[in-house]
């Protein structure tokens, strides 16, 4: 009784941090970055059917995400807290789920509530809670679709439980892309398991089918045709590369060190689940393999944000080597010491760069610089958007009260020769005050910020330069 009365206890404390994390990087509130901005102009400037298109601003995101923010946006209004509380939600029940799975998959308490840990404070999982991006809700779909796949993959004998199955995972193809390699890996492991059910796993299969061509048809078939998108994910593509790997890691782990440790882990834990759960085995074997082959053929990228539906499975081949401890003393105490060392270092890393205020949910901080621009502007000043800020500036004005008018646009609003571009438009700038607002969205930014810099010192009166992370607001008299 007292041990069941501590663990609970233990397990409760668990979902108190992973709830306390996510609900601060939440209400913190930050400035949309460019990102976000754009998905969500999407949301605003399109209709319900529109938003099935393909988006604007090389910016793509499942159906039912889009529609069931642009609900939530129409009933609460825009603010950046609606945007991203699909994200948040997803994050909460993410932690939920996920002990679920743990529960299911291994048999000691202890090796749940280390996962559950591991899970409740990665950084990653924490900064994408508080992002109006489809990533947590990946996790989420991910997670519940594995752990709905264990606990009824013997159920499918069932036309009930085929027909539902089918429909369920229809439906959650709207919802996230990452589920395009889960499911048929579910799929793939129930038919190696259950050869005698072909027939109706062939039945219930049709309905993902279904989603995933009018997807592609209507959606994914215009994305993998953009030069734009392709020469982005470049690097995500070239899966025969060591880097891709090293840079899928270090993001996904960010504040952990030791990655060399991390990969011994999940090779031994591919072995231990293996010998313990052979269709768990599968899901996660053929769930990587596809996701390598989408990547192969160019159609998903492996890169950095868009692998984090992969973090919930990496987390349980860690630590799946602690839940069936070899008998002999060497490999218990080899196994021990390694996972020891990594996840103490790794929990000891997070928490000492949290609690000393290093760690940080900021990507953008426009706002208060908008919030000058709100109060100090005058009748006779202008105000010049460098090509970066346009898309935050006109968002931010549907609800806040910036100047709609004595707006001066940039000539040029492409990475190409941007630095040019933009001394070209601040020459021809006639005499007068202005207000100039950069806002970093792209990867020119700190070059054209030198060059400007440079330009304006020289050839104007800088009377006012307020500098942030990844904005800056300079009021000049030329």
């Amino acid at each position: 009784m007292i041990n069941f009365l501590k663990n609970k206890f233990i397990l409760i404390i668990i979902f108190c941090v992973a709830i306390y994390f996510r609900v601060n990087a939440y209400l913190i509130n930050n400035s949309f970055f460019t990102d976000e901005v754009l998905l969500a102009l999407n949301v605003l400037n399109r209709n319900f059917i529109e938003l099935i298109q393909p988006l604007n601003y090389f910016q793509s995101a499942p159906y039912l995400f889009l529609i069931m923010t642009k609900i939530v946006v129409s009933v609460t209004g825009v603010n950046e807290l609606y945007f991203r509380l699909i994200p948040f939600v997803s994050s909460i029940l993410s932690v939920i789920i996920f002990y679920m799975l743990c529960d299911f998959i291994f048999e000691k308490t202890w090796t749940k509530y280390i996962a559950l840990f591991s899970f409740a404070i990665n950084y990653q999982l924490l900064f994408y809670s508080q992002v109006f991006k489809q990533y947590s809700t990946d996790v989420l779909f991910v997670v519940l679709f594995v752990y709905l796949a264990l606990k009824y993959q013997n159920k499918f004998d069932s036309l009930k439980i085929c027909t539902l199955g089918g429909i369920f995972s229809a439906i959650g193809l709207m919802f996230s892309f990452p589920l395009f390699f889960v499911i048929p890996s579910i799929y793939v492991s129930l038919l190696i398991f259950h050869k005698n059910q072909w027939l109706k796993l062939l039945y219930s299969s049709i309905y993902p089918v279904f989603s995933i061509v009018v997807y592609y048809v209507l959606n994914l078939g215009f994305v993998k045709n953009s030069e734009h998108l392709l020469g982005y994910w470049a690097d995500g593509f070239k899966i025969f590369s060591i880097s891709l790997y090293k840079d899928v890691i270090y993001f996904l782990f960010f504040y952990e060190p030791l990655h060399i440790l991390l990969v011994i882990l999940v090779i031994l834990g591919f072995y231990f689940i293996f010998r313990k759960n052979h269709f768990c085995f599968c899901v996660i074997s053929f769930t990587l393999i596809i996701s390598l082959l989408a990547a192969y053929l160019k159609l998903y990228p492996l890169s950095y944000r868009l692998t984090l539906y992969l973090l919930p499975i990496l987390i349980i081949l860690y630590v799946a080597p602690l839940d069936d401890l070899p008998k002999n003393r060497f490999g218990k105490t080899i196994i021990l010491l390694v996972t020891s060392i990594y996840l103490i270092t790794g929990y000891f890393s997070f928490l000492q760069k949290f609690v000393t205020g290093k760690i940080s949910y900021l990507r953008q901080d426009v706002k208060p610089l908008l919030e000058i621009l709100s109060k100090d502007k005058n009748d006779n000043e202008k105000i010049y958007l460098y090509y970066g800020s346009v898309n935050s500036y006109f968002y931010y004005s549907l609800f806040k009260n910036l100047p709609k008018k004595d707006l001066i646009l940039p000539t040029s609003m492409t990475d190409n020769n941007s630095d040019f571009f933009l001394k070209k438009d601040l020459s021809l700038l006639p005499e007068g005050k202005y207000y100039i607002l950069f806002v970093k969205g792209t990867g020119t930014f700190e070059k054209d910020m030198n060059s400007a810099e440079i330009w304006l010192k020289n050839n104007t009166k800088i009377i006012y330069d307020k500098k942030l992370k990844s904005a800056r607001l300079m009021k000049i008299l030329k």
